[in-house]
C-alpha cells in the first residue's frame, strides 16, 4: 500500500475517532498552517481536498505531528513533496486570478 493511502486512511480514522487533527499545509482562504480540527474539517478545506487530494495528505493526527514535521524537513520525503505540490497548486491559482 502506498504512503499516501496510509496517510489518508490515518487521517480518516482520526476524524472517525474524533482525534484532533492539524492542517500543516500552505495557508489559503479557509485554512491556515497549524489549524486544529477536533470536530471535522471546515468546508473550504473539504472542498480543497476534493479538488486536490494532496491537501488531504497535509491533515495529520496530532499524535503523528512530530513525525510529519520531521518528514517535512527532509526535502526528499513524500510528505515534503506533498507540501510543495500543494504550494505549487496555490501559486498557480494565484497567477490565474
Amino acid at each position: 500500500m502506498s504512503t499516501k493511502a496510509t496517510t489518508a486512511e490515518e487521517t480518516k480514522a482520526a476524524e472517525t475517532k474524533n482525534e484532533t487533527v492539524m492542517y500543516i499545509g500552505p495557508t489559503f482562504k479557509g485554512a491556515a498552517y497549524g489549524s486544529l480540527y477536533n470536530n471535522g474539517l471546515t468546508q473550504p478545506l473539504k472542498e480543497r481536498i476534493e479538488q486536490s487530494p494532496v491537501f488531504g495528505e497535509l491533515v495529520v493526527p496530532v499524535s503523528e505531528l512530530a513525525k510529519k514535521r520531521m518528514e517535512m524537513r527532509d526535502k526528499a520525503s513524500a510528505f515534503s513533496k506533498c507540501f510543495e505540490k500543494a504550494n505549487t497548486i496555490l501559486k498557480d491559482e494565484e497567477g490565474k486570478a
